[in-house]
């Protein structure tokens, strides 16, 4: 087995088979540290055009790489004409950036319906804005592409949902299964 540190300083583990096997069993423990992160009320958070500047400067006080989080990428064409222009109606420079993913959040809410049957893993972003259907990874997609449109720095994030519902009460839809979320 061997073991490294990853890009973004994680401990990384990779093991290989060159035979076979019968039965295989693999365990982790993780210990997770947590701090409240203050948010600013949508209208007083940075304009874009603030952290578009800041990018030019490099800064960054998560020690991400959100410059190379601006680029095209294999599941995410940001370049295509209906995304631009698309994100050109939330985006403006001029706007706080919360107020902007706000409003890209109820678009998506009002605009696109959620259907496990529309998208298929190879689906493109493009095919999601004009059917306006697909699930949880499709819209991640399109939320992505709509900010790297704008040279906005947002990334994929997948995890797993494990929801604990009031006794008595069902489990929500879509509820305990991967999922996938856009951080901006």
């Amino acid at each position: 087995m061997e073991r490294w540190i990853d890009y973004y300083g994680n401990v990384s583990h990779y093991l290989s088979f060159e035979r076979g096997y019968d039965h295989l069993e693999i365990s982790g423990m993780s210990k997770v540290e947590v701090q409240p992160r203050w948010i600013p009320p949508h209208e007083q958070s940075p304009l874009v055009r603030t952290i578009l500047e800041q990018l030019i400067l490099n800064h960054s006080e998560t020690g991400l790489h959100p410059l190379e989080m601006r680029e095209a990428s294999p599941r995410i064409d940001h370049e295509h004409e209906a995304v631009i222009q698309y994100a050109n109606e939330i985006f403006h420079e001029e706007r706080p950036i919360l107020v902007c993913l706000r409003d890209l959040l109820a678009r998506f809410a009002e605009e696109f319906k959620f259907d496990s049957t529309a998208t298929t893993v190879n689906s493109t972003v493009e095919e999601v804005l004009v059917n306006r259907r697909g699930v949880c990874q499709d819209f991640t997609h399109l939320a992505i592409a709509l900010c790297r449109a704008k040279r906005i720095p947002a990334r994929y994030v997948s995890g797993y949902l494990r929801t604990h519902p009031p006794a008595g009460k069902p489990r929500r839809r879509g509820a305990d299964a991967s999922h996938a979320w856009v951080s901006v």
